[in-house]
């Protein structure tokens, strides 16, 4: 397991903010839900803690992880689903 880096580490506070921010935008709910109806939400209010993912992730993790425009909130269930079909998932985010 890689170690953080220092520049990371000192992102971090950045990071919280981004998450609330991206959390309120939400209503505290999946934002993926509505655009993948025939995927169950795995969001339980009170019980699953949402995720802060980056829509393109990879490469450009680094620098959407600080931009709440580039972040959304997901249950896993549709955070696992964006994952495997990275490409559709970004083209119904778009539309």
């Amino acid at each position: 397991m890689r170690s953080m880096s220092a520049k990371r580490r000192r992102e971090l506070a950045q990071r919280k903010k981004v998450r609330a921010i991206v959390l309120e935008r939400a209503g505290n709910r999946c934002e993926w839900a509505p655009l993948i109806p025939e995927l169950a939400c795995g969001w339980l209010p009170d019980r699953t803690v949402l995720e802060i993912d980056e829509l393109r992730g990879g490469a450009y993790r680094c620098t959407e992880w600080l931009d709440p425009e580039r972040c959304v909130a997901t249950c896993p269930a549709h955070h696992d689903h964006k994952s495997a079909a990275k490409r559709e998932m970004l083209a119904r985010w778009s539309a």
